[in-house]
């Protein structure tokens, strides 16, 4: 682990019947999974879980064997609690084999979409490119909505007053087509 890192266990195993993933049914039971400053998770319909881990590592974890498969995203920055922030599951995953990530970059966050394929992220597409985030501590979340929307959570970018301005982006949560748009 890095400085100021962390290492956890993931405790919870998610029942595979679960029909949505971004809703999680905890059942008690211990994986002996270590992971290494977890920000986010999510589900996949088979019951594997999607973890982010902060120096920019997606983790797909199977609750059933606790086998891990890991990647690197290739440019996240990292750093003064900088990284990967979040993930999400698209809702018609089953089909479209997507996945979501919100991460640091250096000059703000960057949203981007992927498909699992083989436990192999692929396909890699920037659907935006430099949201607005604090350069030291940023805070922002993804996640696919009922309507198959992407709701986008920005902190305020070290300038409270811009979320209460209309025109910026910081400091609001912006409702975005699963391309971005």
């Amino acid at each position: 682990a890095g400085q100021g890192a962390w290492s956890t266990a993931l405790w919870v195993r998610v029942d595979a019947t679960a029909s949505d993933p971004n809703v999680l049914t905890p059942n008690l039971t211990t994986l002996p999974v270590v992971l290494d400053d977890p920000t986010d998770l999510g589900v996949l319909p088979d019951g594997r879980v999607v973890v982010a881990e902060r120096g920019g590592r997606i983790r797909i974890v199977d609750a059933a064997s606790a086998m891990t498969v890991s990647e690197r995203l290739p440019d996240v920055v990292t750093g003064d609690g900088r990284g990967l922030l979040s993930v999400a599951v698209d809702r018609e995953f089953a089909t479209t084999r997507r996945l979501f990530a919100l991460y640091s970059v250096a000059d703000g966050v960057r949203l981007v979409r992927y498909e699992l394929v083989n436990d192999t992220l692929t396909g890699r597409a920037i659907l935006r490119d430099v949201l607005p985030g604090a350069s030291a501590h940023p805070t922002a979340s993804v996640r696919m909505g009922p309507d198959h929307k992407l709701y986008v959570a920005l902190d305020d970018a070290g300038t409270p007053a811009a979320a209460f301005d209309i025109g910026a982006l910081q400091g609001k949560v912006l409702r975005l087509n699963a391309d971005g748009t």
